[in-house]
């Protein structure tokens, strides 16, 4: 990821020496992703580790180092939890950092919007610019402009408060006030009376309303990324045997959970799933689902505040010797059924104890025993259901085709022949596994993507490039690198 930030502190040299030289620690990954859950126009996508660009789509999940830019005429929203984030035409946009502890947006051209409704005590939200590091002091509402050029920054607070600090200048922005900062290094800044909403900003306003009147609140916490999409693409009902359950209104004869859209490999959860439903975020990254009395019902399970995201809650069927064919003579196949209540997820990349419980509580009750579980000796509901289990050849699975173009039909009997592998696929991925490709796609100015801008807190390093960790990952069959390999490879560039 091409990177320039500019702080406006300074750390000493043997503290960066210190830190640098420290062995890193295992750290579990972020319980939380952006989702990108409307894209309007030509919305374009960079991921953290590739120098490519390609399609965003709609239910992307995206983490620290991705960057997005939206195309004239285009718009974009995103939602980390109950935190709404709006991209207005020809904005260049990333994460510098996406954690459970930060949100850090590096915004180098155009105008983004956010809603922040929930600011705990140890989350950070800032957004960096050329101009300025924008730090939002409370919930509130709040727009940042970066001006054609660059070289001038809008920071306009609806609710709430921000704090704006430049290499020079350091001050807080109220309600209903609009600072304007001109210039990068030496700036200067005055700040007025905001002026109205624009129909920009009228468009935010509607979509926020759209979130408050959700129902799928009295269910899930607002901090569950795409709950607001549940109202309108589905209904609530009361099963005895799980409690409150979701149930999509329109889908297709023969239609089971993740079957229409694609696999993607993001790191650090490697692969995971990315519905093509407008509702299907939720869904497939928390909760189980069951069949019952023949219909597919989502169950988020019991109610959890914060929610641990899960990049696909499913277990993977193969083995020695099992197999389909596809009409083109025998291929190596990936086929795979969704998790139902009370059956455990169990991670395939590092996750300390604590994590795994965190992330199954809300669907299986009492504690796991880590050290002692196995995922080929579970018991699988969905596995036995006729329909559930979806299967496409290897080369479909990894190049991130629709699934459903590809699918095969498993019978029961061929389901239950095959042995559960892991609750991930055992495939390396490639280049084209990371980034959505295709013709046409729209890319910033290379100006937009390069630009240094101010920061307040420092940014994580940036990610290694996919081209240098793709030989370690081929020697881990689907499993992603963890924090100790990563900075191995940072240092060695993979030699």
């Amino acid at each position: 990821m091409n990177r320039t930030v500019r702080q406006t502190f300074q750390v000493t040299v043997m503290m960066a020496g210190l830190l640098a030289a420290a062995a890193p620690a295992l750290a579990d990954p972020p319980s939380r992703v952006a989702r990108l859950n409307y894209a309007k126009g030509s919305v374009s996508l960079r991921p953290a580790a590739l120098d490519e660009w390609g399609a965003a789509t709609v239910n992307e999940p995206l983490t620290t180092g991705d960057h997005l830019w939206t195309d004239v005429e285009s718009w974009a929203e995103l939602h980390v939890g109950s935190t709404a984030i709006r991209l207005a035409p020809q904005t260049a946009f990333a994460f510098l950092n996406l954690d459970d502890g930060m949100v850090q947006l590096r915004v180098s051209e155009g105008a983004v919007a956010v809603h922040k409704k929930n600011l705990d005590g140890n989350d950070g939200f800032e957004i960096n610019t050329p101009s300025a590091a924008v730090v939002l002091s409370e919930p509130g509402v709040y727009r940042v402009d970066v001006l054609p050029g660059a070289s001038d920054t809008r920071v306009t607070v609806r609710q709430g408060s921000a704090e704006v600090f430049a290499d020079n200048a350091s001050f807080r922005v109220y309600e209903g006030q609009t600072a304007a900062i001109t210039g990068t290094g030496y700036v200067s800044h005055e700040v007025f009376r905001a002026g109205a909403p624009d129909d920009w900003e009228r468009w935010c306003r509607a979509r926020d309303d759209r979130e408050d009147r959700s129902d799928s609140l009295r269910f899930v916490s607002y901090e569950m990324t795409g709950y607001e999409d549940l109202d309108e693409y589905g209904a609530w009902e009361s099963v005895p045997e799980y409690g409150w359950a979701w149930a999509p209104r329109q889908v297709e004869a023969g239609w089971a959970p993740y079957r229409h859209g694609h696999w993607r490999w993001i790191e650090p959860w490697g692969w995971t799933w990315i519905d093509q439903a407008p509702w299907g975020f939720a869904p497939f990254h928390y909760g189980r689902w069951a069949c019952h009395r023949g219909r597919w019902l989502w169950v988020p399970g019991s109610y959890a505040t914060h929610p641990v995201y899960a990049p696909a809650l499913v277990a993977f069927v193969g083995g020695n010797g099992w197999g389909l064919s596809f009409g083109l003579g025998h291929q190596n196949t990936l086929a795979w059924f969704p998790l139902a209540p009370g059956e455990v997820w169990m991670p395939h990349y590092h996750a300390s104890h604590a994590y795994i419980n965190n992330l199954n509580h809300t669907s299986v009750r009492g504690s796991i025993v880590v050290n002692n579980y196995q995922v080929s000796r579970g018991t699988y509901v969905n596995r036995a259901i006729t329909g559930a289990v979806t299967a496409v050849p290897r080369d479909a699975f990894l190049g991130g085709r629709a699934v459903s173009r590809y699918a095969a039909a498993v019978d029961r009997r061929a389901a239950m022949s095959g042995e559960i592998v892991g609750t991930s696929a055992a495939v390396a991925p490639r280049a084209d596994s990371v980034v959505t490709r295709g013709a046409g796609v729209r890319r910033p100015p290379a100006a937009a993507v390069t630009r240094a801008v101010v920061v307040r807190t420092e940014p994580p390093a940036a990610p290694v490039p996919f081209q240098v960790r793709e030989r370690t990952l081929q020697a881990q069959a689907g499993r992603p690198l963890d924090d100790a390999a990563m900075e191995s490879l940072r240092r060695t560039g993979g030699s």
